[in-house]
């Protein structure tokens, strides 16, 4: 998470941050930065920590009050990588925005991306003001999930073994 971003945008709205993480990374970073004097001149009105990773049905509870979801998960050179976060939560509404790296690639415009901090801080506006791109990326969203619920998975599924049986 970029800091100067949360002190710019902080200008404009009232920000406060959960942290729901067991990543000692993360805690440690984020503990450092509410730990930290200048907190509210680093523009965070508040910084909660918590160290769970709750299930999903408390998960989608926290999602549903929230503007948005920061998956900040980088590319991993040579490794295929599977955003299981992001698809457990692309179905509760709440917009993702991501660092744009291999693990959310398969989303397409499901998600926010960004590379840099002004394109980070344009998705956070966006999904503040619930604006044009919010509603594109939302529809997005929703047409990710609905193409690919389980029925219909699963009805892929039901679709290829019977071809192979009949082959």
């Amino acid at each position: 998470m970029k800091y100067k971003v949360i002190e710019e945008l902080a200008r404009s709205f009232e920000v406060l941050i959960l942290v729901l993480t067991k990543n000692e990374k993360s805690l440690n970073a984020w503990e450092r930065v509410s730990s930290q004097e200048s907190l509210g001149k680093r523009g965070a009105k508040s910084i909660e920590i918590r160290r769970i990773a709750p299930p999903i049905s408390e998960l989608y509870e926290y999602l549903y009050a929230a503007d948005a979801l920061f998956y900040n998960k980088s590319a991993k050179p040579g490794i295929v990588t599977v955003a299981s976060t992001a698809f457990q939560c692309l179905g509760s509404g709440c917009p993702i925005i991501a660092l744009k790296s291999t693990f959310v690639e398969t989303l397409g415009d499901a998600v926010y991306k960004y590379e840099t901090d002004e394109e980070l801080k344009s998705c956070l506006v966006s999904a503040f003001k619930k604006d044009s791109r919010y509603e594109k990326v939302q529809n997005a969203a929703k047409r990710f999930v609905e193409e690919n619920s389980r029925i219909k998975v699963a009805k892929k599924f039901v679709e290829l073994f019977e071809k192979l049986r009949r082959e």
